[in-house]
């Protein structure tokens, strides 16, 4: 398949999204810590973070025997340099209107 086609199918989903803005706030954080803070199952989390990173949007590795995920450098990439670019305009939009509020 198509890396395009598969890389709008992957951001085609709210819980991905959160999950790429979380990681865009955070940084590099636990899975367990992810599915906690945006209150989804862990096998959610789980399942979603292996789309993006099947995608190259995230990176995991492990430490001490936890995984840990953060967003993939962009700049590797003309596709995820502009769709990581999109989704941080995004979420800097939808949280200042929250803060207007």
């Amino acid at each position: 398949m198509d890396y395009l086609l598969q890389l709008f199918k992957a951001l085609a989903n709210t819980k991905r999204i959160q999950i790429i803005e979380y990681l865009l706030k955070n940084g590099e954080t636990h899975i367990d810590t992810i599915a906690k803070d945006l209150k989804i199952p862990l096998a959610t989390c789980c399942r979603n973070l292996k789309i993006l990173e099947k995608v190259y949007l995230v990176l995991s590795k492990i430490k001490d025997g936890k995984a840990f995920y953060k967003i993939k450098n962009p700049s590797e990439h003309p596709y995820r340099k502009a769709l990581v670019g999109l989704i941080r305009h995004r979420f800097k939009k939808q949280y200042s209107t929250f803060s207007k509020k």
